[in-house]
């Protein structure tokens, strides 16, 4: 399950992950994302994994590639901080974050959301 909120004061979408997250999870989530319904121009996420266990295949990270390029168009830039407790989600956010290089999409994983709040605010 992804739960969102929207931080207006830091223009931060926060989404937090619990349960099993499968790719099919993932890919509407960033569906819903993609269609902009913040109107930011600058797309910061901060993902909360701590609650969550990934239920997908290394291969998949392709597809959330590919959904991504897809959608940067509606934004000058998106900035993902995810945020791990588990060395499993970590492996796989590491993994993202070297298969998924796009100009305007920044990726960091965090093992606390302070670092990944400070990062997006910096950012």
């Amino acid at each position: 399950m992804i739960k969102e909120t929207f931080d207006s004061d830091n223009i931060i979408v926060n989404g937090v992950l619990s349960g099993d997250i499968s790719l099919a999870d993932i890919l509407k989530w960033e569906s819903e994302l993609s269609r902009n319904k913040y109107s930011v121009r600058i797309l910061k996420i901060l993902l909360d994994s701590t609650g969550a266990t990934y239920d997908f295949k290394m291969e998949d990270i392709e597809h959330i590639k590919q959904r991504i390029i897809e959608s940067l168009n509606k934004f000058d830039s998106v900035h993902l901080a995810a945020v791990h407790d588990n060395p499993y989600e970590t492996a796989y956010s590491l993994m993202f974050n070297k298969a998924v290089r796009i100009d305007n999409f920044h990726h960091a994983t965090f093992s606390d959301r302070e670092n990944a709040i400070n990062w997006l605010l910096d950012s």
